[in-house]
């Protein structure tokens, strides 16, 4: 009988189950680690429970229209921003839908891609968590149904009109949805909290956001860093100091000197001075077998610790509680299934060939 982390066979390791991407690359993203491979799974969704944590900290209130004596023509002025706001929490909700599993949509098991959920394992133990990015629209969802059969036609058509009506106010709302990184740092925000009623991570060690992805070569990060990095360094005042932080991971299509090269280009207009230590703009940059991404992090070493929330946690002398028992009978939980599931599917294999 092969072990349960041995190689070969269908069942001969769960990391490559894990690693198994759910879809495209996602446009914006966020990488977690933590202490161990085999914490991998419950670092993916206790990051996950924090983002959306902090996407409910984030997330604009909606506008209430004002009681006047008016009556209804108060009501009738606001629905202009209401719209703005409905679309806006419609996404919101869409955002908070479960996504700590494996990242797959309900019903045909399709992955949503306006989940915050999980991706894929890039490598091992090392989690790429899905954020959808501003140009990730509903209306493209009723777009696909339309093309799936001819049955729903008219329905689609209708959904269509409504889209088109509320276009812009979806723009709007799509628009004020927040990118990884400021996701990231209202975490950190949250622990540093000094009460008592602070959170303290449990197995989650690093999280680190990608504002922009691209597949992992130099030519399309060659790109994506003209597109979108000046305007992530538009609040930079010149002469303003910036490092990097090149990470990668099992990958040699990009070297730190091509990245360096390329983001000197980019910057040099821009008159900022380059730092080795003490910058006030930190831009990260991550390769890993899955995805190229980078974003502009202020505040990376003294506030975000370098996007390790169990070194904030320990600066602030608290850590969590220890459940090793609980997560032993977990695991065993869980070992105890996948047995479960590969007997089962021998016996139907065995009936098969009997058959």
């Amino acid at each position: 009988k092969k072990g349960k982390s041995g190689g070969g066979g269908k069942y001969g390791g769960n990391a490559e189950k894990r690693r198994r991407s759910s879809g495209p690359l996602p446009e914006r993203a966020v990488i977690v680690s933590s202490n161990s491979p085999s914490l991998c799974s419950k670092a993916t969704r206790e990051a996950v429970r924090l983002l959306k944590d902090a996407l409910d900290h984030l997330a604009p209130k909606p506008v209430v229209a004002e009681e006047t004596a008016e009556g209804d023509t108060a009501n009738n002025r606001s629905a202009g921003s209401g719209g703005v706001c409905s679309a806006l929490e419609a996404e919101l909700a869409e955002l908070r839908e479960d996504g700590g599993g494996g990242g797959a949509g309900k019903g045909k098991g399709k992955p949503n891609p306006r989940r915050i959920a999980l991706h894929s394992e890039v490598t091992r133990g090392i989690a790429l968590i899905a954020l959808p990015g501003p140009g990730t629209s509903s209306s493209s969802s009723a777009k696909a149904k339309k093309s799936d059969g001819d049955d729903d036609n008219e329905e689609v058509e209708d959904d269509d009109k409504e889209d088109e009506d509320k276009k812009d106010d979806a723009a709007s709302a799509e628009a004020s949805l927040p990118p990884p990184s400021s996701l990231v740092r209202r975490v950190f925000e949250l622990h540093s909290d000094p009460s008592d009623s602070a959170p303290v991570a449990r197995f989650v060690v690093r999280m680190l956001p990608l504002d922009f992805i691209c597949s992992p070569h130099l030519k399309p990060f060659q790109a994506k860093v003209a597109a979108h990095l000046p305007g992530a360094l538009a609040d930079a005042k010149e002469g303003a100091s910036w490092n990097l932080q090149f990470q990668n991971r099992a990958m040699s299509t990009l070297k730190r000197d091509d990245v360096l090269k390329t983001i000197k280009e980019i910057v040099k207009p821009l008159n900022l001075d380059l730092s080795v230590c003490d910058a006030e703009y930190t831009i990260y940059v991550e390769v890993n077998p899955m995805v190229c991404g980078f974003s502009v992090l202020k505040g990376y070493e003294e506030i975000l610790h370098e996007c390790n929330l169990q070194a904030l946690c320990n600066s602030l002398g608290r850590t969590a509680e220890s459940d090793e028992d609980d997560e032993d009978e977990d695991d065993e939980e869980q070992d105890d299934e996948e047995d479960k599931q590969v007997e089962v599917e021998a016996e139907e294999k065995a009936q098969e060939a009997a058959a």
